[in-house]
């Protein structure tokens, strides 16, 4: 019986299980990291416990969310350019996307409108990106949007979050607090921009070659990243 397996199957599989895996452990840290925080804040004051309570409502059920997200957005790439990823697999990852959005959308509401005025812009606008989902998916799934295009939007999404994460961190005028605050947020901001990376990387991979606009975007998010990390 003849072997049909292809090689490069596999070492596809593999390639994107380690950038998987690249992505979501710091996702994780910045879960424990975000918990720690809004715990600190519930014990400071009315204002502080609003800022709690806007972290623990969205923020941290969010950071599965913008995991998956980021997951999805690298998913549509590969079934843009091609790699093998079928409809069946953009689905199934738009699904495990919309199961870790659902607890967050029921949230969204009250807490927009408990939250301070700083914060509930910032809410208002990751809200907005997550309803645009549906406009985004149907483009990527008729191949009538560019991956550039692609990544755009869901980068729009991980930016809104990057800016409310970063309003929460530094609104509360406790220097601790806030210090660990921040230190969650550039942890985010790096994580999103290995995953970003990894969405570069894979679309190259499956074309055989960089274009030179995408070498550029990698080379500065590598220096973003260096950057970030540095000041961390």
């Amino acid at each position: 019986m003849r072997k049909t397996d292809d090689p490069t199957t596999g070492q596809d599989k593999s390639i994107r299980k380690r950038l998987t895996r690249t992505v979501l452990i710091p996702s994780i840290t910045l879960l424990v990291l975000w918990i720690a925080v809004s715990s600190y804040f519930v014990f400071n004051g009315l204002y502080a416990k609003l800022v709690a309570d806007s972290v623990r409502q969205v923020s941290i059920p969010a950071v599965s969310a913008l995991a998956a997200i980021q997951q999805e957005r690298q998913t549509g790439v590969e079934f843009l350019v091609n790699t093998g990823v079928g409809q069946a697999d953009l689905t199934a990852r738009q699904q495990q996307t919309d199961a870790r959005l659902s607890e967050l959308q029921t949230v969204f509401g009250p807490a927009i409108d408990s939250a301070p005025d700083q914060i509930a812009v910032r809410m208002r606008e990751l809200k907005a990106g997550f309803d645009q989902l549906p406009v985004i998916r149907a483009q990527i799934g008729f191949k009538s949007v560019s991956k550039a295009q692609a990544n755009e939007f869901y980068n729009k999404i991980l930016d809104s979050a990057s800016r409310l994460f970063d309003v929460q961190a530094r609104v509360v005028p406790d220097e601790i607090a806030v210090q660990g605050a921040i230190a969650a947020t550039a942890v985010f901001r790096s994580t999103d921009t290995m995953s970003r990376e990894a969405s570069l990387i894979t679309s190259g991979y499956a074309a055989g070659t960089l274009t030179p606009d995408e070498f550029m975007q990698f080379t500065q998010l590598l220096g973003s990243y260096r950057a970030e990390l540095a000041q961390t």
